[in-house]
């Protein structure tokens, strides 16, 4: 697909991460028809769960820098090495998706406007917690990172992060998501419990 038929009908691209955790297909469906029904726009979906079966959370972790840099690849391509159209593309992450995103600002060089980690599922925390920004998502990767934190100090990552960070109710519990609360992380089974959280919050 040559970039400037990419660019100009459909005026954004909008590249979201679904998760590693299958019962998030049906909110990822809907924030899907939300955007086309908003405006005119390109949304590609960047699944990247088989680079998560049987592997301990560490091991996902280490994949993650390389599946952001994919991304850029591809989006040097759409855009024709970031000559056309780069000004239009917003980048959404979520848990983990957030610093794979994260990634593909920085391999860009800071040239992608805008990232976006919402939707239930902060960038993930364990891991991550004390890491250099270099190694994680942050707001100098893009133009503009605007981040929604909701289970923070547990699987989400609290501290500020993005240009503007939203703390709703509090931004570490949420109404009707207490079973969060709940999750015990213990070594070997870091992703299972990630997996819960993801598919518990997709019901909400």
């Amino acid at each position: 697909m040559k970039s400037k038929y990419l660019f100009s009908y459909y005026k954004r691209l909008i590249m979201n991460l679904l998760t590693f955790y299958t019962r998030c297909l049906l909110y990822i469906n809907y924030l899907f028809v939300a955007y086309l029904r908003a405006e005119r726009c390109n949304v590609i979906c960047v699944d990247w769960k088989q680079l998560t079966y049987n592997l301990f959370y560490a091991s996902v972790k280490i994949n993650v820098k390389y599946i952001g840099y994919n991304i850029a690849k591809v989006l040097k391509i759409l855009t024709n090495n970031m000559k056309v159209g780069s000004e239009n593309i917003h980048l959404i992450g979520h848990g983990m998706g957030a610093h794979i995103v994260g990634y593909t600002g920085k391999k860009l060089n800071g040239r992608i406007p805008r990232i976006t980690s919402i939707y239930r599922l902060d960038p993930v925390l364990p891991l991550y917690e004390n890491t250099d920004p270099k190694y994680r998502i942050n707001k100098n990767d893009v133009t503009f990172v605007d981040i929604l934190h909701t289970n923070g100090n547990s699987l989400g990552l609290f501290k500020s992060l993005g240009h503007i960070n939203f703390y709703p109710s509090g931004g570490k519990s949420q109404l009707n998501c207490k079973l969060l609360d709940k999750v015990i992380v213990i070594p070997g089974k870091m992703l299972n419990a990630i997996a819960k959280y993801v598919g518990h919050s997709s019901d909400i």
